[in-house]
């Protein structure tokens, strides 16, 4: 028999009410929404920019769109986002029931991002991937089109990944107790995404490897501003002279971009005057195209599938290494046209890059074509109305 204790039997019956509210909002909404264009809802992360951008992009090709954001104050915001709400204010549950009936209000669809949940009417302190899935299906129930997408790390199998990868970070990672409660976290969103996947909510994942992970998933490929970080490259072309490369090497996770195999190779291409290293302290997102622009060659991770910042710095035109695993592009629509490397081959493939800046310059407008047919939003824009039936 299942214990419940006894602070939660008030909290269930207090959600429940509150549910009952939602649900007469939904009622009224659904005559309201027939006369208004539709409009959707990506968050509440915003990994990596990635909410903001398809949201730009949905308003590029006709649809109202919106990313959510729920983070701490001191949250430093290197990306932009439309909607931010302090997690302070968030963990109120006068706040979480405000923001649950805007959504259900003004919104006609919602792509929820790694089962973190938006308002988890139900939870006093647990705002786990089971919230998420409340959210969701509150939303269904209510007539609001759904779908779920993840990033990475956030569903990805880590000991999957460290059998099929050499170089995955998951195999000798720099702090083990990180790893240990990523794994939880996704091994219970991935057992939850599968359930609901079955149940026929839509699956979305941004890298092709994910695919092995959720097999019923469709590929919402990464997008950028296209336009800013093109023109930043043009304003800097790269590879001119025959001087050291400039090499950018921006880890933001350190421990899984491979990090204490990068920095010594660099360190000493550098000292023989092979490259020159980009200082790589972090910024705000706004400054990434110019920080990229002031470099040649970006380094980007090494764990089998190129990520946003190669996408970036590809249709800046510059040169991309990254490591591009087979086993992760098995069921891949594209592959990015980067420097296949790993840590072992950094060093012969820089020193061979800084004698053959030709093929470099001669490469740049097939790889910012790449960008723009598949990155720069409309694919993901069409993939995401799709997804949600708008």
């Amino acid at each position: 028999m299942i214990q419940t204790k006894k602070h939660e039997v008030p909290l269930r019956w207090a959600a429940l009410k509150i549910e009952l509210k939602i649900y007469r909002l939904a009622r009224r909404r659904k005559a309201l929404r027939k006369r208004l264009p539709p409009e959707i809802l990506i968050g509440a992360v915003n990994y990596c920019g990635q909410a903001t951008t398809w949201s730009q992009a949905l308003r590029a090709s006709g649809i109202e769109a919106r990313s959510l954001r729920i983070a701490a104050a001191e949250d430093p915001g290197w990306y932009s986002t439309d909607l931010k709400v302090e997690r302070e204010q968030w963990r109120m549950p006068s706040s979480r029931v405000s923001l649950a009936k805007k959504v259900v209000v003004g919104f006609d669809g919602v792509v929820l991002e790694s089962l973190h949940p938006i308002f988890a009417l139900r939870a006093a302190r647990d705002f786990s991937a089971h919230q998420g899935q409340e959210d969701l299906k509150l939303l269904s129930r209510c007539g609001v089109k759904v779908a779920l997408i993840f990033h990475g790390s956030d569903i990805r199998d880590p000991q999957a990944h460290a059998h099929r990868e050499e170089f995955s970070p998951y195999r000798n990672p720099s702090d083990p107790q990180i790893l240990r409660r990523l794994k939880v976290s996704a091994d219970n969103a991935r057992a939850i995404a599968l359930k609901l996947g079955k149940e026929g909510y839509p699956l979305l994942v941004t890298t092709p490897d994910l695919l092995l992970d959720l097999p019923s998933a469709t590929w919402i490929p990464i997008a950028i501003d296209f336009d800013t970080f093109a023109n930043a490259g043009k304003a800097n072309p790269a590879f001119l002279g025959s001087g050291p490369l400039r090499v950018l090497y921006q880890p933001s996770r350190s421990w899984l971009k491979s990090h204490e195999l990068i920095e010594p190779v660099l360190h000493n291409l550098e000292h023989e005057g092979v490259i020159t290293l980009v200082p790589h302290e972090p910024i705000e997102h706004s400054k990434m195209a110019e920080r990229i622009a002031s470099a040649d060659v970006v380094i980007d991770r090494f764990d089998g599938i190129p990520g946003v910042l190669a996408v970036e710095a590809l249709a800046c035109g510059r040169a991309v290494l990254a490591n591009v695993a087979p086993w992760a592009h098995v069921r891949a629509e594209a592959i990015a046209p980067v420097h296949h490397t790993t840590p072992a081959t950094l060093g012969a493939v820089l020193h061979a890059l800084a004698k053959d800046r030709t093929s470099l310059q001669n490469a740049v407008e097939q790889n910012r074509q790449f960008v723009r047919t598949w990155h720069d939003g409309r694919v993901s824009a069409e993939r995401i109305k799709a997804a949600l039936y708008i």
